[in-house]
């Protein structure tokens, strides 16, 4: 970026003088290539989260997609990650928690066991 003003590098030096006119050059295309995106701000989560972990035995006809979609019936899953995937058997961890108070780690085995 170049910036000049007050005079010396414009051509009407008294007129800048009187009225504190300044001229700025910006390249936009530097500005561009080496912006960052500044990440949305995600509150911290005011309860705790209980994380489990169970494998399955995947069948020939059994996908990934199915498992999740039957897991995220329930309201208290947050999250899912893929822990192993070992010849026909997945493990999977398992994030649960309450927007709006604790749970125990009794509601989160029940909410497992129905996967």
């Amino acid at each position: 970026m170049n910036i000049v003003g007050a005079g010396r590098d414009l051509p009407f030096p008294e007129i800048i003088e009187k009225n504190d006119v300044f001229l700025a050059e910006i390249d936009f295309q530097s500005l561009i290539d080496n912006c960052q995106l500044v990440p949305k701000y995600k509150p911290l989560h005011p309860y705790a989260i209980i994380k489990l972990d169970k494998t399955f035995e995947i069948q020939p006809h059994t996908t990934y997609t199915v498992v999740r979609q039957k897991a995220f019936l329930s309201k208290l899953l947050q999250k899912i990650e893929v822990v192993i995937l070992y010849q026909n058997k997945l493990t999977l961890r398992f994030y649960y928690s309450s927007p709006d108070r604790n749970i125990t780690e009794e509601e989160a085995k029940k909410e497992l066991e129905k996967i």
